[in-house]
């Protein structure tokens, strides 16, 4: 898998969440295959909101942490050129 290709699953796999302003920024790191910044986005996503993570669950959706699981398995791929 390169690069490219994992970071566009990482997003596909972010967007059974709701993204809100975030979707922007997500969709840029993806587009330029930016694995490692679209990875520390979606960390720092996690550190610092968690009262979005109770409403989203609160309201019966997919939070960020829901999707951590899939999120570490994609990320810990191997990658090639």
């Amino acid at each position: 898998m390169t690069k490219a290709v994992k970071a566009r699953v990482l997003f596909a796999v972010l967007s059974c969440a709701p993204m809100g302003r975030s979707k922007e920024q997500f969709r840029q790191y993806a587009d330029a295959g930016d694995v490692e910044a679209l990875w520390e986005y979606y960390q720092q996503a996690i550190k610092t909101r968690p009262d979005i993570k109770r409403g989203v669950e609160s309201s019966g959706e997919i939070s960020f942490e829901m999707l951590k699981p899939a999120m570490e398995a994609i990320y810990g791929l191997p990658t090639k050129p």
